[in-house]
């Protein structure tokens, strides 16, 4: 699907950014977090939030930030951009 952007007449395709699951995995493991209730603790959000993102769902900006930020790691480490 695309959206149509008015003001400059193109068509641009809907993005979200998703979850690297066996990368978030590898990483979070290395680090000593073997359960998403531990990731969550350490990431600062609910272990409904990580279950959600490893069915698909779009990552939102904070946990994005606060998922760099806990683990230390580039943006390309553990996320992706797919068309929504």
């Amino acid at each position: 699907m695309c959206a149509h952007n008015l003001r400059y007449g193109l068509f641009v395709p809907r993005q979200h950014v998703a979850l690297k699951v066996a990368e978030f995995d590898q990483i979070t493991t290395k680090a000593g977090l073997t359960s998403d209730y531990a990731r969550a603790r350490r990431i600062g959000c609910s272990h409904t939030t990580i279950l959600r993102l490893r069915q698909g769902k779009p990552a939102g900006g904070k946990f994005i930030a606060a998922a760099l930020e806990a683990l230390n790691v580039k943006f390309e480490d553990i996320f992706e951009r797919k068309a929504a």
